[in-house]
């Protein structure tokens, strides 16, 4: 897959505007996940960590991360990924540690276990066949809750992002075929040939979720916007409880 891209990523996504304000929704609604946390230090496992952004955003202390990412782009478009940016900047603090990696047992062989675990808009990019990988790894590691946030690519939310782009005039040409925008439109997902963001379906990960933990409870992002027109979900997992 290429990832050649016209801005950096951090420009593309956060540099203001309605773009910047839809993915900034997602660190506002983890700081508010870990505000609602009793505990006052935390230790954290996160899967598509980046350039470490939502550390800004964890109004706790932190004793422990452990951060994994891909690596897919870089942090200022021409050289190295995100996660070497998050390096450089907490080198010398060994309570932090950035894996570049796309496998879930990596997560697996961490030691010991985590308080909380985090993954925001990640899942949608990780092959199918790894998903039940990582949730299993973090169902294993992780004995608080697990913050997911995901994007909504069926019903409403997808045309609002489809006519939305278009009036930006914003690429968003994620290579439908015949009739399959139709079918995600109808949320007919299973009629839609996945290819990351094309034909992602929250619910069948939640549902995947539901299988490895004893509670998995939908939030969405924005509080005063009903789930079914959310164009960014979250959901919390647990299994301590």
């Amino acid at each position: 897959m290429s990832h050649v891209l016209e801005k950096p990523y951090n420009e593309r996504l956060f540099s203001g505007g309605l773009v910047g304000g839809h993915h900034n929704s997602r660190f506002l609604w983890l700081r508010k996940q870990y505000d609602a946390l009793a505990a006052t230090q935390v230790s954290i496992v996160e899967i598509g960590c980046y350039d470490g952004r939502a550390l800004q955003f964890i109004p706790r202390e932190i004793s422990r991360y452990a951060g994994f990412d891909a690596g897919y782009e870089s942090s200022d478009g021409e050289g190295p990924t995100g996660i070497h940016a998050a390096r450089r900047k907490y080198q010398g603090d060994a309570r932090f540690g950035f894996h570049l990696s796309s496998s879930p047992a990596d997560v697996e062989r961490l030691e010991g276990e985590f308080d909380t675990a985090l993954s925001l808009e990640t899942f949608e990019h990780i092959a199918p066949d790894r998903v039940d990988g990582y949730i299993k790894a973090l169902a294993k590691k992780v004995r608080g809750p697990v913050f997911v946030t995901v994007p909504s690519e069926k019903g409403i939310p997808l045309l609002v992002k489809t006519v939305g782009a278009a009036l930006l005039r914003r690429d968003r040409n994620l290579g439908y075929g015949k009739g399959e925008l139709w079918n995600s439109l109808l949320g007919r997902m299973d009629q839609v040939k996945r290819a990351e963001h094309k034909g992602f379906d929250y619910a069948a990960l939640m549902e995947s979720f539901r299988r490895h933990f004893r509670s998995v409870r939908c939030t969405g992002v924005r509080s005063c916007v009903p789930t079914s027109l959310q164009v960014t979900v979250g959901f919390v997992a647990r299994n301590d409880q």
